[in-house]
């Protein structure tokens, strides 16, 4: 009965856009930025308004304007602010188990998704209209919530619709639109608007009938490619234009004009040639199922997920602390502020691009080990600046940029590598990728809780020098584990990921 229902489903309008690569690609990527300004734009103010607040002020007093900071009690409200930051990671934990058992045992991840909009607007309206402490912790919590559906369920998504041996530099993109909404402050409202838009355009090839991608070819093409096409020598490096003169040799009247579709059939076979080898063991794995605590025991998997935990706490623990610091340092107020924190996200969008590159084409082993240990350098060097030093202001900024570049440098390529763990435990089958990434998700969300409730009380016995010293120690003793246990080396041309692409 299911299956007749899928074959008498009609095509949507638009098909071919709506399930291509491209938009699912952009798709994704415009609902991480749309998280991530919802996520970012508080940061900058947080401290400023619990300071007024504990101070018996309404948060609508705060001035983000004043030409200096007033923040009374630095050591209380670091500890005040890391702990309503840290709901967010609170949200993560929760919602992202429950996104990776429904993403993978749902037919369709559109959805589920569509919760994580309703989270992003009531998220959004809390922090709008809340006059009280839970209020600004309500509404972190369902940004956590917000975000885990996107990062699980779009993430997945990508992985269905590309190549394995495409997806660095595919996550890197991913990273460049949380990267720049991390960095923009627009317009929530219309952005979500936009977002809910394409999440409801898009076509998933997951849940739609195979029919509707098949080629459907006229004329004698249509017999003679099915003969044909078989006998091709298909490797990997075939090119577009290979496929077209070797058809042509054969066929007098052949146009490559006119039978765009017979080369796409014959591209696709390409793209998806490695998961035709394991066709059999596919079979065999589906029977068996997807077996999380197999992948437990994996030490790539696992060293890939104690990144994605490392880089949601070292990135976290500076959200309540930097903030005070600079005020209480240097007396700068909310605007300045999010300058400071606008530089560090800059070179972000050079360093994901660049680490997606290097995972396709060289692994993650020694990049990974590399940006950790320039990382932690660069962590002490923010930690040292103060009011009284040279430079004043400037040699904290350049720290905090190599550390924003270095941080994502060496997180995008975990993303790729939970999906290839997952093909290898399963034997290149896709089953379990949401509970996966789920689990992946939770661990950046168990970071983000144990970071600002960590930084915000170490910041208060030790202060930020001493602060920046432990988290930089943590990422010296890290960097061997993932020199040890990371991927392996692969190549890739720039020719094949546009071709998956478009």
């Amino acid at each position: 009965m299911i299956l007749q229902s899928q074959q008498n489903r009609k095509r949507p309008l638009g098909l071919k856009y709506r399930s291509s690569n491209a938009f699912a690609l952009f798709t994704v990527s415009f609902a991480l930025f749309t998280d991530m300004i919802t996520y970012t734009v508080v940061i900058p103010i947080m401290a400023f308004v619990v300071d007024a607040m504990q101070n018996g002020l309404s948060p609508s007093s705060f001035d983000g304007k004043k030409d200096s900071a007033e923040i009374h009690d630095s050591g209380e409200t670091s500890k005040v602010t890391g702990t309503l930051l840290m709901f967010y990671g609170i949200g993560l934990l929760i919602g992202s188990p429950i996104l990776g058992y429904m993403g993978d045992r749902m037919t369709g991840r559109k959805w589920p998704m569509m919760v994580g909009i309703l989270a992003l607007f009531l998220s959004t309206f809390l922090f709008l209209y809340g006059t009280q402490l839970w209020f600004f912790a309500a509404a972190r919590f369902l940004q956590g919530l917000s975000n885990a559906c996107i990062w699980i369920l779009g993430i997945c998504v990508l992985v269905d619709n590309f190549p394995q041996r495409v997806l660095g530099k595919v996550m890197s993109i991913v990273s460049v639109a949380n990267t720049i909404g991390l960095s923009t402050g627009s317009p929530i409202g219309a952005l979500t608007a936009t977002d809910l838009l394409l999440r409801l355009t898009l076509v998933e090839r997951r849940n739609s009938p195979k029919e509707w991608f098949e080629s459907s070819l006229k004329g004698d093409c249509n017999e003679t490619l099915q003969e044909y096409t078989p006998s091709i020598n298909i490797e990997k490096e075939t090119t577009r234009e290979q496929i077209c003169q070797s058809l042509s040799s054969t066929f007098n009247n052949f146009s490559c004009e006119k039978t765009n579709k017979t080369i796409q059939k014959a591209e696709n076979s390409i793209l998806i040639s490695e998961d035709d080898d394991n066709n059999n063991k596919n079979k065999i794995n589906q029977q068996q199922g997807f077996k999380m605590t197999r992948l437990l025991l994996y030490p790539r998997f696992l060293t890939a997920v104690y990144i994605y935990f490392l880089s949601g706490m070292s990135y976290n623990i500076f959200e309540p602390t930097l903030t005070v610091h600079l005020a209480h340092e240097w007396n700068y107020n909310s605007s300045q502020i999010g300058l400071i924190f606008l530089a560090q996200n800059i070179f972000k969008l050079i360093a994901a691009p660049i680490s997606g590159i290097v995972y396709d084409r060289y692994g993650p082993k020694w990049f990974t080990f590399v940006t950790m240990l320039s990382c932690g350098i660069s962590i002490i060097g923010m930690g040292i600046p103060n009011y009284n030093t040279a430079g004043g202001i400037i040699p904290l900024v350049f720290a905090l940029v190599l550390v924003g570049s270095f941080t994502v440098a060496f997180t995008v390529p975990s993303l790729p590598e939970i999906a290839h763990c997952v093909t290898r435990i399963n034997n290149g089958s896709n089953d379990g990728h949401a509970r996966s990434y789920g689990l992946y998700t939770a661990v950046f969300g168990l970071g983000a809780f144990c970071g600002p409730l960590l930084g915000g009380f170490l910041y208060d016995r030790i202060g930020f020098l001493w602060l920046c010293i432990v988290i930089a120690f943590v990422m010296f003793l890290s960097a061997p584990i993932a020199l040890i246990f990371t991927g392996e080396r692969k190549s890739i041309s720039f020719k094949t990921t546009f071709k998956c692409i478009y």
